[in-house]
């Protein structure tokens, strides 16, 4: 077998290394868009968070817009103007949707695009009624089971999230997370979800009508509940809120937890955040609200 000479592997190794060039690529500069953000209901009075977009290597923090001036809009009407607050917060106390439907909004500031958003804030779906069958755990944990009853409407597709509070003799509260097999929750929250799948837990989850559509519907869920030893604030009763939100809210919540939970994975594809402003960044989305109590 020839082998070969070694000063030819080293004038290769020179002429392989001659040919590497240094490159100096010139990045687009980056031009900042207005971020704007807010949820709204009737129930809410109008808050709108303005900041500017930042270059994806840029790790400051994140600026905000203190001079910009931020509409409301129903139809060809601007309704109402929305005072600056702080730290990037707009707000008018004295203003909030008067009703379930569409609305605009429009925020502009000096050496950006003006940007618009357009979102609807769907009717409220009461909750019928809701039964609960606890069980103690331990002297002061219990499992407390909920079945939640309400009427999804035909005529549209619809999305909701729901969220349970505990509410003390003290007057504080606790948000609390819940364990599910319910098909609409599970198909929403858990398909596909890794470590997520062997507990079935989830906060403030999110689901939508596709499973029961122009249904009367039970929702079943599970809270583990700690209630205090001697001298500690009573566990008096639940607040459950089943909050009726339009398809931009669902989208949005749910592509931030599917980026949240690829973030460690490097194999995961990209998720990109849903948004609904147009000429710049953020999200602009509409709920309703219907509550139920019931004792512990």
């Amino acid at each position: 077998m020839s082998k070969t000479p070694m000063y030819i592997l080293l004038a290769l190794c020179f002429v392989l290394s001659s040919c590497e060039k240094s490159l100096d690529v010139e990045l687009p500069e980056h031009e900042p868009l207005l971020v704007v953000n807010s949820f709204f209901a009737t129930d809410r009075a109008w808050e709108v968070h303005v900041s500017q977009s930042r270059d994806i290597l840029d790790r400051g923090e994140i600026e905000v817009i203190e001079d910009a001036v931020v509409e409301i809009w129903q139809g060809s009407e601007m309704v109402t103007e929305v005072p600056y607050f702080n730290s990037g917060l707009y707000r008018n106390p004295l203003a909030q949707p008067t009703e379930p439907g569409e609305w605009k909004l429009k925020v502009s500031a000096p050496g950006f695009t003006t940007v618009e958003a357009v979102d609807t804030i769907p009717p409220a779906i009461p909750i019928r009624s809701i039964s609960t069958e606890k069980r103690q755990l331990g002297s002061f944990s219990y499992e407390v089971d909920f079945e939640i009853n309400f009427d999804d409407p035909n005529d549209s597709d619809n999305f909701y999230r729901l969220e349970i509070f505990g509410h003390f003799s003290d007057g504080s509260y606790w948000d609390y997370g819940m364990q599910s097999n319910d098909p609409a929750i599970r198909q929403s929250n858990f398909e596909n979800d890794g470590p997520f799948d062997t507990d079935n837990f989830v906060y403030r989850p999110l689901f939508n009508d596709v499973l029961f559509n122009g249904s009367d519907y039970t929702l079943d869920v599970t809270l583990d509940v700690w209630i205090g030893g001697a001298g500690q604030p009573e566990l008096q009763f639940f607040r459950v809120y089943l909050h009726s939100v339009s398809e931009a809210y669902y989208n949005y919540i749910q592509t931030i937890r599917l980026q949240d939970r690829s973030r460690d994975n490097p194999f995961a594809e990209p998720v990109f955040i849903f948004q609904n402003v147009e000429n710049g960044l953020g999200i602009f989305a509409g709920y309703s609200s219907s509550e139920f109590n019931i004792s512990f």
